[in-house]
């Protein structure tokens, strides 16, 4: 988390540091491409770019833009490890060594050229105005007041560019830093103790997105809700809660929903019985109501009060109460970060239909 902190640099000699950068890096490269046709890669393909993508149609810029994301924040399906862990390990397994720790301190942000003096970059974190010493070797220079885009890696007593570390007009992230921020905040919501470097780690998918949006379309027209404070989790405690989510989980079974959706339509309950403290004298009410509330605001596509009460098998009167009085209690917001995934296609074209309007959404995809 960016915590105003600066993270340590390594202390080799300058040479050595330069070498085990570039070898790991490669390494690291070669490491992901292995995965070229698992079925990880292919999630994570979806992922980032919201769906069915040829990589090799791409510019080298959007393959590295990939392969960064890829390597360094993709968490896989069955572990939750990062590309970067797993390599670390088979790099352990195969040499004795692990991968270089500064691999680990890796920032991703925007990033202000203060000072250039030949390859060296005295940058400002746009973010948290922190300041690094970068060294683009045999890149091509960037003069003071120029923007960059990406990740830089710590070698040595300098920062190396990550596999994309892009230049972007010099005045775009003033323009763009109020959508930014109301990102965060949404992810707040969700994880309260998420900073940026969290916002640009788990969704830098949905913020590209965004980006290409503003490229394409000024001036931007947002529509960004206020938020409620998160509730405290607690609700497991309530007496009754677990036969609710027991009764739930039979409702998500006969929806149709994936795992990951019953697993938060239960993380909904439990986040409101800690609000409310209801006394449960029939689970499937408030199973129900739990539909209802999930079904309406978080889905953003309503079903009927009959069809959630055959659903929970409950009366059609005792919907709509118990579902209204679950989103008051925790200020439900549309497509609510809480308890929705922010990078599947679905969800992502949601947003940014509420932030664009669908003339805008069309023209990008045309």
């Amino acid at each position: 988390m960016a915590d105003g902190s600066r993270p340590k640099v390594l202390s080799l000699d300058a040479a050595r540091a330069e070498r085990l950068y570039v070898t790991h890096m490669e390494l690291l490269e070669a490491y992901c491409m292995v995965e070229t046709d698992s079925p990880e890669r292919e999630r994570a393909i979806e992922r980032f770019f919201g769906g069915e993508c040829d990589l090799a149609n791409l510019p080298d810029s959007g393959q590295d833009e990939f392969l960064d994301w890829f390597a360094f924040s993709y968490r896989t399906e069955e572990t939750g490890e990062t590309m970067l862990e797993r390599f670390d390990e088979e790099h352990q397994r195969l040499t004795g060594q692990g991968a270089l720790p500064g691999l680990y301190q890796s920032r991703f942000s925007f990033y202000r050229v203060d000072e250039q003096k030949g390859y060296r970059h005295t940058l400002s974190d746009c973010l948290t105005g922190e300041q690094f010493l970068l060294s683009l070797e045999s890149e091509i220079p960037a003069p003071k007041g120029s923007l960059f885009c990406g990740r830089i890696i710590p070698v040595g007593a300098v920062w190396r560019p990550g596999f994309t570390l892009d230049t972007i007009p010099p005045d775009f992230f003033a323009e763009f830093q109020p959508l930014l921020a109301s990102e965060l905040e949404r992810m707040r919501l969700a994880f309260p103790e998420a900073g940026w470097s969290e916002l640009l780690r788990e969704r830098w998918p949905l913020i590209r997105d965004l980006m290409l949006m503003r490229t394409e379309h000024e001036p931007l027209r947002l529509s960004v809700p206020e938020l409620p404070p998160a509730p405290s989790p607690s609700g497991e405690s309530v007496p009754g809660s677990l036969e609710v989510a027991f009764a739930l989980q039979g409702c998500a079974e006969r929806m149709g929903l994936a795992k990951e959706d019953t697993q938060r339509l239960i993380r909904l309950w439990y986040d409101a019985a800690a609000l409310l403290q209801p006394a449960i004298r029939k689970p499937e009410t408030w199973a129900a109501g739990v539909v209802w509330a999930y079904q309406n605001w978080v889905e953003a596509m309503p079903l009927p009060h009959a069809a959630i009460a055959e659903l929970c098998e409950v009366s059609v009167a005792s919907v709509g109460p118990k579902g209204r009085q679950i989103g008051a209690a925790l200020g439900l917001v549309q497509e609510d970060d809480r308890y929705t995934d922010p990078l599947t296609s679905t969800e992502r074209m949601k947003r940014l239909v509420q932030l664009f309007g669908m003339d805008a959404i069309n023209t990008l995809y045309e």
